[in-house]
Parts: C-alpha cells; sequence; structure tokens
C-alpha cells in the first residue's frame, strides 16, 4: 500500500483503542485521536500519533471547525474519519458532504440515520422488513399517563440516547418495572429531573439471563454491498445500571437465519457503514427480537478483528482500495473478553458455556480488547490491568442481576 494513511478517530475510549489495535496490527498505522477531552485509557497509550482535544467539539460549528483544522495539518496523508459515539457519528452523518472534502469516510446517509438511529422509528423499519421484536410503545412527552395493556414485567428506556446524557438520581439506561404505577413515576422522574424530552420507548421483558443477549455487526461498504456479518453469543455484561448493555465477554457464533434477517433489513433501506444489533433469544417462540441498532462499531465489536476481515481491513478494502468483496459470513469461533478469564468463569452457570471457555482458554482462541502485544506504554499497561481487575468488585455488586434475578450469582 504505497498511499500515506491516518486514521482519525473521534472519541477517546475504548472503541478508540480497538481501532488503533487493529490498524496498527493489521497494516502498522499510527492513529490520530479527536475528543472533547482525555480518557487514560487511550492517552497511555503508544498506539496513537497525537491527540486533539477540542473542548467544544460537540458544538456544529466548532465541529466542522475543528476538523477542517485537524485535516490542514496533514495535508500530505489520506485522513479516514471514524467516529465511535453515538454523538459525533450524528455529526459526522449531518456534515458528511463538507468532511468528505478532507477525509475518506463511510456512514449512514441522514435517511438511513433516522430510520435506525432513533429506536421508534428502528422497530417501524423492523416491521417492514419482518424482522422480530418485542411488544413496543412509544410514549411521548405531554402524553397522558401511560395506560396501554401490557403484560408485566417491562423495560422502559429512553428514544435518542445521545441526548440522554445529564447525570441524576435514579438515572438508569434501562430501567426494569413491574406496574403501571412504576412506568408513569419513571416517566415524571426523567422528564423532571433531566432536559431530555424526547420519545420513551416501553417494551415487554423477555425473560433470560445475560446468556440469552446476542450480538451482530454488519458493514456494507459506499456501494451499499454488504462486505461482513457477525453473530455472538454474549455471556455477561456490565453489571452497573448506567452501563447495562455493555457487554464483557461473547462467544461467537454462526447462525445464518438470524444474520440473514439483519442483511434483509439492512439491504433493504440500502444502508452503507458500520452497524451493530442487540438482540435477545425469546423461549416463549423460539425467536430472536431484535431490540435496536447501533450505527457504528460497538463497545464489543473488536471480536470481528479475529475473523478474516477485521474492523480496519474493511475499512481499507472500502475507502483506499475500493474493492467490494463477497459478504464475509463470520463462522470461526472466538472468546472475546474484558475481563479476566477466572471472574468470567465465576459468573457463567450453564455448565455447556462452562466447558466451550475452558476449551476456547486451551485453544487460545481468546480475543482480549485491552491487551496488545506491540502496547510500548508501561502507563497503559497498568493502567488496563487495574481496569479488568475493578470487575471483581463491580460484579459482586451487581444491582442489575439482584434486581432483576434476585442475587449476585443469579445470571
Amino acid at each position: 500500500m504505497e498511499q500515506n494513511i491516518l486514521p482519525v478517530i473521534l472519541g477517546p475510549t475504548e472503541h478508540a483503542y480497538s481501532y488503533a489495535v487493529d490498524f496498527d496490527k493489521q497494516f502498522g498505522m499510527e492513529c490520530l485521536i479527536v475528543a472533547q477531552d482525555y480518557l487514560k485509557m487511550t492517552k497511555y497509550s503508544s498506539l496513537f500519533k497525537r491527540y486533539e482535544v477540542c473542548p467544544n467539539i460537540y458544538e456544529d460549528e466548532s465541529f466542522l471547525n475543528s476538523l477542517i483544522e485537524v485535516a490542514s495539518k496533514h495535508p500530505k496523508q489520506t485522513l479516514i474519519l471514524l467516529p465511535t459515539s453515538d454523538k459525533y457519528l450524528s455529526l459526522v452523518v449531518k456534515y458528511q458532504d463538507e468532511l468528505k472534502k478532507y477525509y475518506k469516510l463511510n456512514v449512514p446517509t441522514t435517511d438511513q440515520f433516522n430510520k435506525l438511529f432513533y429506536k421508534r422509528n428502528f422497530y417501524e423499519t423492523c416491521k417492514a422488513f419482518n424482522v422480530d421484536i418485542p411488544e413496543t410503545y412509544v410514549h411521548h412527552f405531554g402524553d397522558p399517563s401511560f395506560n396501554e395493556s401490557i403484560q408485566f414485567p417491562v423495560i422502559l428506556k429512553v428514544d435518542d440516547s445521545s441526548t440522554y446524557t445529564e447525570s441524576f438520581e435514579g438515572k438508569q439506561k434501562i430501567y426494569y418495572l413491574n406496574s403501571y404505577d412504576e412506568i408513569n413515576e419513571t416517566i415524571q422522574l426523567i422528564y423532571t429531573q433531566s432536559n431530555y424530552k424526547g420519545a420513551l420507548i416501553i417494551q415487554e421483558y423477555i425473560e433470560g439471563s445475560d446468556t440469552t443477549l446476542y450480538d451482530i455487526v454488519y458493514y456494507a461498504n459506499q456501494s451499499k454491498k454488504a462486505q461482513f456479518i457477525s453473530f455472538a453469543q454474549v455471556l455477561l455484561q456490565d453489571p452497573e445500571l448506567i452501563s447495562v448493555g455493555n457487554y464483557l465477554a461473547m462467544i461467537s457464533r454462526y447462525n445464518k437465519t438470524v444474520m440473514d434477517q439483519a442483511k434483509s433489513l439492512m439491504e433493504g433501506i440500502g444502508y452503507q457503514g458500520f452497524a451493530n444489533f442487540d438482540l435477545k433469544y425469546d423461549k416463549k417462540d423460539g425467536k430472536y427480537k431484535f431490540f435496536e441498532a447501533n450505527l457504528r462499531i460497538g463497545r464489543g465489536s473488536s471480536y470481528i478483528n479475529s475473523s478474516k476481515r477485521s474492523m480496519s481491513q474493511l475499512l481499507i478494502d472500502d475507502l483506499i482500495e475500493e474493492k467490494s468483496n463477497k459478504l464475509y459470513y463470520m463462522n470461526n469461533k472466538v472468546l472475546f473478553s474484558f475481563i479476566p478469564i477466572p471472574l468470567l468463569k465465576k459468573y457463567i452457570n450453564e455448565n455447556s458455556l462452562h466447558l466451550e471457555v475452558n476449551e476456547l482458554s486451551k485453544q487460545k482462541a481468546i480475543y482480549r480488547p485491552l491487551k496488545y502485544y506491540n502496547e510500548k506504554s508501561l502507563k497503559h499497561k497498568v493502567y488496563s490491568t487495574y481496569r479488568l481487575y475493578v470487575y471483581y468488585k463491580k460484579l459482586k455488586k451487581s444491582a442489575w442481576q439482584k434486581e432483576i434475578y434476585g442475587n449476585d450469582d443469579a445470571m
């Protein structure tokens, strides 16, 4: 590859580190971070060429000007722009026509974004393409008290997570509720204690432990041709109430029927770019129900880097080489884990999964997103190790598991 390429990553989180690891491993490329502030996870790393801090980057005008200024500092390099959060993605989508003068990028169009990013629209789009979803109701600010016929317990969550950013007492990412009183009290809590005034999603709760959750990663190139799709079973998710939905460990699987549901949906709307789906297996009818789509790489999506088509390879093939490949269904099995394997095994109660984790460990078929052999920073290694073992304490105090399952260890 003759071009001098610089990946420019928007955001300082684990997502950014996963990108940096893969670009270094596959192509020996350093990355640049542009973010509102520093985070130790990436600040301490040796994999980043530079760290551009832009305090007002979330403001529209500042966002565009900051990225044009960054591009002006690298006139002889081909820049690839990679958003890692919903807020950054929404801004890139909004200004993509202008940004394409300076950067190579592949994100959804505004129409595609609107159809999938907002949960209420996502469920309507799923229905149009016969994709299975839970029973769902939408509640808008100013609506009367919720009294629709629904079976308890239910889940309540916001429609637009990018604007649900304020901290307040009682804030949760997902609320687990058992009565109409609890639903209406939670609606009042969100609308009175925060600036969020968007729609709320009220949805049937599908019973099952973390191991009934599943993840799909999808990528379509600039020509809207599907290039990659994966399917993985969750073993454990983050136990903190504000972080539920962040997966700590998964095993990649192969289920073409479910993968093709996602493929049909995305091809049906002509989607382009990365997407990440959250699903749950419903034992009542034997179907996998789609919960939401993240229109970017997810926090745990880097397990795909253990396949024949890693994140960076997909991007280089598409944005630099302009190649369109045959759709690749990931079918190699790998254990992905943010946390130490002994801790993971402590919280897996299903014997078959316990045996599978042991076997994959023996085979060294493990992807550890925070551990990388070419990371040269001792400070980063110490910090990453500290982060891993913090989960011993977090999982022991698991409020989410206590609330739903009744004790710390019920998984």
